[in-house]
């Protein structure tokens, strides 16, 4: 059972936090599923040019769908002046530009202050700021 509690911040910039309450005994389950989907997506380095069987390929499209979704929720409007997204967790960014390659989506991740860049390349567009993929 979860619950979710919503709050305004900030003072001359309004945003909205929003904080997730799990029952206790949770934790484990979580960080369980999250390394299940993160193996599931980047699979281990041994596995890495091995063939998925059909159905594990889809199972990993529908978890990259679902990653890229929940980065976008939470990262909120992207403004014109701020291409691409900071994330501050090296594993998040690897799963997201991970899960990019596997939606078929040019992702490029650079390091920046305060975490990783990723940034999303129009088809046959290079960006000297965009890095090297990982």
């Amino acid at each position: 059972m979860a619950s979710v509690h919503r709050y305004m911040a900030g003072t001359r910039h309004r945003y909205e936090i929003s904080q997730v309450f799990t029952e206790p005994g949770t934790v484990g389950l979580l960080e369980h599923t999250w390394q299940q989907g993160y193996v599931e997506i980047c699979g281990w380095p041994h596995q890495s040019h091995q063939p998925r069987s059909p159905r594990r390929a889809r199972h990993a499209g529908l978890l990259s769908e679902a990653a890229w979704r929940a980065m976008l929720l939470v990262s909120g409007p992207i403004r014109a002046n701020s291409p691409g997204l900071r994330v501050a967790d090296l594993d998040t960014a690897i799963l997201l530009v991970r899960a990019g390659r596997t939606l078929r989506m040019p992702v490029r991740m650079s390091r920046r202050p305060g975490g990783q860049l990723l940034l999303v390349v129009p088809d046959g567009t290079r960006s000297s700021a965009a890095g090297t993929g990982s």
